[in-house]
């Protein structure tokens, strides 16, 4: 999150962060912990792939270049 709001910061744009709800802490196994984190890890892998898109639609490259970073680490 600090690499997002020093990439803003450093555009003039204020970050501001969205309120979100608690993180779930309780859970039944291991393996529900495992396929929750996993399930979690696709969706922020599918808000970076939407951002992407987004920046090439909107033809703005540099964003896409830093958006891309974020995918590659989720690899």
């Amino acid at each position: 999150m600090h690499k997002i709001y020093q990439y803003l910061l450093d555009r003039d744009f204020l970050p501001v962060t969205p309120v979100i709800d608690k993180p779930q802490n309780e859970y039944i196994d291991i393996l529900d912990i495992i396929e929750t984190s996993y399930k979690h890890e696709i969706e922020v892998s599918d808000s970076y792939h939407v951002t992407a898109d987004l920046c090439l639609k909107e033809g703005c490259h540099t964003t896409y270049a830093f958006i891309h970073w974020f995918i590659m680490e989720q690899i």
